[in-house]
């Protein structure tokens, strides 16, 4: 899933930071991709968020926009303007005591997002990694007063990767060097990759050498089957068991978790809530090996927004497009749906 940066939208207009809200008791290992509802009103949305526990949330930096031209970083395009986006993030983050997993991401899902002057090259190019890990300089240099919990070196790449065997093993070569240089940047703080449930199921590179490659296995997971209907508990139970089991002993970070409510996907808002329910039963046996999970998203993204992300997608099935359309927690006005009230309930 391509996260929808929330940030990008909407702290254009603001670096000031919010008041600090001392009413929720945050649980570190706990994100929530923080979407705003109808109102754009985003302080409200991490309120929300807060209200569920978050003890973290997710920024999500795509390379060509943080260099529209080659060498030319500083500035994110976003919004229809220019904005210093790192600085407002650096600024707002912090003021509000709510660390950040940091996704910075070469390949976005199926769409490549190194800049243009490098769209053929290999990605264990020498040229392409100088520049990639100046990018990574300039982004910790941009927010050194962020507490960053984590670090992804691309999202669910195994989707753009996996039938090109040689670029599968370029983008390993890749991911080794950026992630030794961003270890140097953000100390402590695992670097992986997001990969997808089902690339990591299906046992074959990219998703299972990637995931061996990082700090920690890093998957984002949707109870989805091939035709984007959201799939029973027993399955959803199986499914848990066999991420476990790829992950084996290594850390396994649910770095999307969601579960859409729309009835186009077979889904509703009981199932939605029931979903969670379950997840957070089962976290809660094996928190040790998992320990961290964000929920993706906490509002609706609205009928415009879902059009927009079709599109980019390419995938017009109705049931693809309830998925984007109804991945939220919360309604579009910001309302609780029934999974609030589970999430809240989480241990």
């Amino acid at each position: 899933m391509r996260h929808l940066n929330a940030l990008l939208v909407t702290l254009l207009f603001t670096a000031a930071a919010a008041a600090q809200d001392t009413t929720f008791t945050p649980r570190p290992w706990l994100g929530v991709a923080v979407t705003p509802a109808a109102d754009g009103d985003y302080d409200r949305a991490i309120a929300d968020a807060r209200g569920l526990g978050m003890g973290y949330t997710e920024l999500a930096l795509q390379w060509d926009d943080l260099e529209p031209a080659p060498g030319g970083l500083g500035v994110l395009s976003g919004g229809g303007a220019d904005a210093e986006w790192l600085s407002i993030a650096n600024t707002y983050y912090p003021a509000i005591d709510l660390p950040l997993m940091l996704c910075i991401n070469p390949i976005d899902t199926n769409q490549r997002r190194a800049p243009a002057d490098l769209s053929a090259t290999a990605w264990d190019d020498p040229a392409l990694l100088a520049r990639f890990t100046a990018l990574l300089d300039h982004v910790a240099a941009q927010t050194p007063d962020i507490h960053v919990i984590g670090v992804s070196l691309g999202n669910e790449v195994d989707a753009l990767l996996a039938d090109d065997a040689d670029a599968c093993a370029a983008y390993l070569r890749f991911f080794v060097a950026a992630r030794d240089h961003a270890h140097t940047l953000w100390p402590g703080a695992p670097v992986g990759v997001k990969l997808t449930a089902a690339g990591l199921l299906n046992g074959g590179p990219p998703a299972t050498t990637l995931a061996a490659a990082g700090d920690a296995v890093m998957v984002n997971y949707y109870p989805l089957t091939d035709a984007f209907r959201v799939e029973t508990p027993a399955a959803v139970r199986r499914t848990l068991a066999r991420l476990l089991a790829a992950a084996g002993d290594r850390p396994l970070w649910f770095t999307e978790l969601g579960c859409p409510s729309g009835r186009a996907g077979g889904s509703n808002e009981a199932a939605q809530a029931e979903f969670f329910k379950n997840f957070g039963r089962w976290r809660a046996s094996h928190a040790t090996q998992v320990p961290r999970v964000c929920v993706t998203w906490l509002n609706d993204i609205g009928d415009e927004t879902a059009d927009t992300r079709v599109g980019d997608y390419g995938v017009s099935a109705p049931a693809f497009r309830a998925y984007l359309a109804t991945l939220g927690v919360q309604r579009q006005d910001g309302s609780p749906k029934q999974a609030v009230r589970e999430i809240r309930r989480w241990r």
